[in-house]
């Protein structure tokens, strides 16, 4: 039991910091992405818009989401978990 728990832990630190390297490489990639906007070329612009609308739509909705869970959570009484 002690095993699994301690592999547990190991594994959410290595993907914590798999996440990490992830958001601080998220604001150069926005910029990159915004910058292909003016590209030469319409199919890198098309791409670019795409990626951008694509992303915007799913991070609204994640945060709708968690929004819509805090709610659930204060009804039951629970409050925010600490995971």
């Amino acid at each position: 039991m002690l095993f699994q728990t301690e592999y547990r832990h190991a594994r959410r630190a290595a993907l914590d910091s798999a996440i990490a390297g992830l958001q601080a490489g998220a604001a150069e990639a926005v910029t990159t992405l915004r910058d292909a906007l003016s590209d030469r070329s319409v199919n890198v612009r098309v791409r670019a818009a795409l990626g951008i609308l694509e992303h915007s739509l799913a991070a609204h909705q994640a945060f709708e989401l968690n929004e819509r869970l805090k709610a659930l959570e204060e009804q039951a009484g629970e409050g925010s978990p600490t995971w």
